[in-house]
């Protein structure tokens, strides 16, 4: 049997961010430079992905995942009367495609899927999002 999900996250997308490591007495400590708010990002994936699971098995074998990160435009993109500035870029520069799928991945981790190590196909863009589109993440699964 071939089971899907489809999720919208509504928020900004976040990337999973650096590691910071540093000893604290005598273990060593590895965090995220921005646990607070991947932590929430995370859990709002988590909770999404737990709506439209009830009732289906974790995945256990190969999964496909396809990203589609929506950033809403900064209000400097535009003029006075709603264009958009000539010097308004076409594409976002942050997050980072890479890190923000990572986290993608990682809050599906035991809601969807046993590992992430089970994604054997990825699609992922981000795009500014129209004049009055929320930012958000649209997350599809296929297994």
């Amino acid at each position: 049997m071939t089971w899907s999900i489809d999720i919208t996250v509504v928020g900004t997308p976040v990337a999973q961010g650096s590691k910071k490591a540093f000893v604290r007495g005598k273990r060593a400590v590895v965090v995220d430079t921005n646990s607070v708010p991947l932590d929430q990002y995370r859990s709002d994936i988590r909770n999404e992905a737990q709506k439209e699971m009830e009732g289906r098995p974790l995945a256990t074998g190969l999964v496909n995942v396809t990203l589609d990160f929506i950033i809403a435009r900064p209000k400097s993109h535009y003029t006075t009367k709603g264009a958009l500035t000539k010097g308004a870029p076409t594409f976002p520069s942050r997050p980072d495609i890479d890190k923000a799928a990572r986290a993608c991945l990682d809050a599906l981790t035991d809601v969807v899927y046993v590992d992430d190590g089970q994604v054997t196909a990825i699609s992922a863009r981000k795009r500014y999002g129209d004049r009055y589109e929320v930012a958000s993440t649209y997350i599809s699964a296929r297994w």
